[in-house]
């Protein structure tokens, strides 16, 4: 048994002796005059021995001597396979390579001095008789063979262009936006008959030259630009995005007041606020109206059809009312983005638009205008040189007025108001006789139904025979003074909070002393010991005790009683102490 497997063992040493070895051989494949990468579209690979085949190209390799072939279609990517690599890491220029390990063989001897027959053939022509064939004998040595255009002497396979046909001029994707879709497109002048958004597709020569975006009453740039126009050569992929302004050729009409308008104010009118209001443009899409006013910055009333002016009196106003239109936001970028080219995009290159869009203003907008005149004022009766008013000793409100002349004056009246507001204030009952002379004379009258602590306009009302009535004021007065406080009706004592209480903490007594009365307080223990004592006079008290003896010292835990004592009332209640 011993010498059968000590023969086996020695056949099996022999026929390793003869095996193939595991070796790796790249060879290094460029095209006569094209760049053979824009025939390789798989990932680059990760390493010299990982990564896929590109199922575009079919490797086969023979050997005579042994009479074997491994191909492409026959073996696993590690054992041979088409692809490309950066030899040397990322700063080397990328290569592709024809693979195969000589695994591929069956085990019938080391692979050194062997000659390879290898065939390579570019599958997307079609044509099975279009190959190129290299015969490359290998050196001696177990490790890698790297035949490239760098190695010494170069050792590149060189294939004819023929062999992947004649190349296609490159298809440019070329892609027109604008804010508003359905624009028209125009190339070099001419109408595309294409609108917006829309990819052109085709050769550099086809898709180059100088684009524009037309559309009724809409002015158009390039996005981030001023520029109305783009030039585009035809290099590469590239996306435009036209940004348009629509101005409406309208303008709003039949104002209130119209246009020349003149509004009479009495004499002694105060600054008012008027109502401006138009009405909305018969044709045109319109999105809110801007309002000039005399002259000043534009407000953007929305949607109103009318606006308050500010309190104004005579003068000349001029306005405008001015119709916008808010044009579409630009459209946003597509999400993903491709393999190959790339994508003219300009700013913002992301789509985070959110500042208001551009406002299309209406054009022939026209000014109007209105006048506000002021009536002389009548010839009065009276002539008031001075109206004051001080606050007395007493704290009443003392009013004086002085006239410099009277005629047909019936008398005075005064006004008391809790507010400026002349129309809420009250007529006192009296009227102050007129003495209507030509003399200077002063008056006075003493208002003594007022409250302290609160302020008070007064108006002061000169009456004619006729009834007719003229105000002048108002005056503030603040009446200043001490309210006086309010003392309890009975005597009593409230309960104790919190209770029960802790040891660390205090409670709180609220006490009510009647008018002329005082007394005390007094804490006892459960046996009738005086623990603490507060004093208490008329008026509300809040007495808080700490849980501590007059002397200052922790009351233990237990039951406790307080007492109130004056002439008119003895009550006694209990509080608890806990731990």
């Amino acid at each position: 048994m011993k010498r059968h497997l000590l023969i086996i063992a020695m056949l099996a040493m022999a026929v390793c002796a003869f095996a193939w070895t595991g070796r790796s051989i790249y060879t290094q494949i460029v095209l006569e005059n094209l760049d053979i990468l824009d025939y390789i579209s798989n990932e680059a690979w990760p390493n010299l021995g990982d990564g896929q085949h590109d199922p575009n190209w079919y490797f086969e390799v023979s050997c005579p001597e042994i009479g074997e072939t491994g191909s492409t279609e026959t073996h696993p990517r590690n054992r041979i396979k088409v692809g490309k690599f950066q030899v040397g890491g990322a700063s080397q220029p990328m290569r592709a390579w024809a693979f195969f390990d000589c695994q591929v063989f069956s085990p019938l001897g080391p692979s050194a001095g062997k000659e390879i027959h290898m065939k390579l053939r570019y599958l997307p022509t079609g044509d099975e008789a279009n190959f190129a064939t290299r015969i490359r004998t290998l050196p001696s040595g177990v490790g890698p063979v790297l035949d490239y255009e760098g190695s010494a002497p170069p050792m590149q396979w060189v294939l004819p262009d023929a062999l992947v046909g004649t190349p296609a001029p490159p298809q440019i994707n070329f892609t027109v936006r604008s804010n508003y879709v359905g624009a028209a497109i125009r190339k070099d002048g001419a109408d595309t008959g294409e609108t917006t958004p829309w990819t052109f597709i085709g050769p550099t020569a086809e898709v180059a030259g100088v684009y524009t975006v037309v559309r009724d009453a809409t002015t158009f740039v390039v996005q981030g630009t001023t520029d109305t126009s783009y030039n585009y050569d035809g290099a590469a992929d590239a996306t435009v995005t036209f940004i348009g302004t629509y101005t409406p050729a309208i303008a709003a009409g039949n104002p209130y007041p119209a246009n020349g308008a003149n509004f009479e104010i009495a004499h002694d009118a105060e600054a008012s606020n008027y109502d401006l209001t138009w009405e909305a443009p018969i044709a045109g899409d319109v999105d809110g109206y801007k309002v000039i006013w005399n002259g000043g910055a534009p407000v953007d009333v929305g949607s109103n059809l009318t606006w308050q002016t500010p309190a104004i009196a005579e003068g000349t106003y001029t306005w405008m009312v001015i119709p916008y239109f808010n044009d579409p936001l630009p459209p946003a970028p597509a999400p993903g983005g491709k393999t190959t080219g790339f994508t003219r995009e300009f700013a913002p290159l992301q789509a985070k638009l959110i500042a208001p869009q551009i406002k299309g203003d209406a054009v022939n907008t026209p000014t109007w205008s209105f006048t506000v005149t002021r009536q002389d004022p009548p010839v009065l009766p009276v002539e008031l040189s001075n109206f004051s008013a001080v606050l007395t000793a007493e704290n009443f409100v003392k009013l004086s007025w002085r006239t410099q002349s009277e005629t047909g004056m019936l008398g005075y009246r005064v006004y008391r108001g809790e507010s400026d507001v002349q129309a809420s204030s009250m007529m006192l009952p009296v009227l102050i006789p007129a003495n209507n002379t030509s003399n200077v004379i002063d008056y006075t009258w003493v208002d003594s139904e007022v409250e302290v602590q609160h302020t008070y306009w007064y108006w002061l009302e000169a009456v004619e025979v006729n009834g007719t009535g003229q105000f002048y004021g108002p005056l503030t007065v603040r009446v200043e003074g001490e309210i006086p406080s309010v003392l309890p009706t009975i005597t009593t004592m409230g309960n104790a909070y919190p209770n029960p209480f802790k040891q660390s903490s205090s409670t709180t007594i609220d006490v009510s002393i009647k008018e002329g009365e005082n007394g005390t307080v007094t804490v006892y223990n459960i046996l009738g010991q005086i623990v603490k004592t507060f004093k208490v006079n008329e008026g509300e008290h809040q007495i808080n005790w700490n849980g501590k003896d007059a002397r200052g010292n922790n009351c233990g835990s237990g039951i406790y009683f307080y007492k109130l004592s004056t002439p008119s009332t003895n009550m006694t209640k209990k509080m608890v102490i806990v731990k």
